[in-house]
């Protein structure tokens, strides 16, 4: 209805965060996504590899000490960086 929709849109010092940037973006994320926040800025990290180009990707993760036959697509280059990201925590 109309008044918990305005209700909503007002804010009040109890449901207010002072956040960076990125963190509101990572929150956002976590919310969008149904997530947690440390997944959403694991998942984030991935998104921001992937970015690189493939040629990148792959001197990263063998830098990494990940075995190039795990690097051979997209998917499989972003699950291997996932993984260790996973295992870094």
């Amino acid at each position: 209805d109309v008044e918990s929709f305005v209700r909503h849109l007002c804010a009040t010092e109890s449901n207010l965060q002072a956040v960076s940037k990125e963190a509101h973006k990572n929150k956002s994320y976590a919310e969008r996504m149904n997530i947690s926040y440390a997944e959403a800025v694991l998942e984030k990290q991935v998104i921001a590899f992937k970015k690189n180009s493939a040629t990148k990707q792959k001197k990263i993760l063998t830098e990494l000490g990940i075995e190039s036959i795990m690097l051979t697509t997209s998917e499989k280059r972003a699950t291997a960086y996932r993984e260790h990201l996973k295992r870094a925590i």
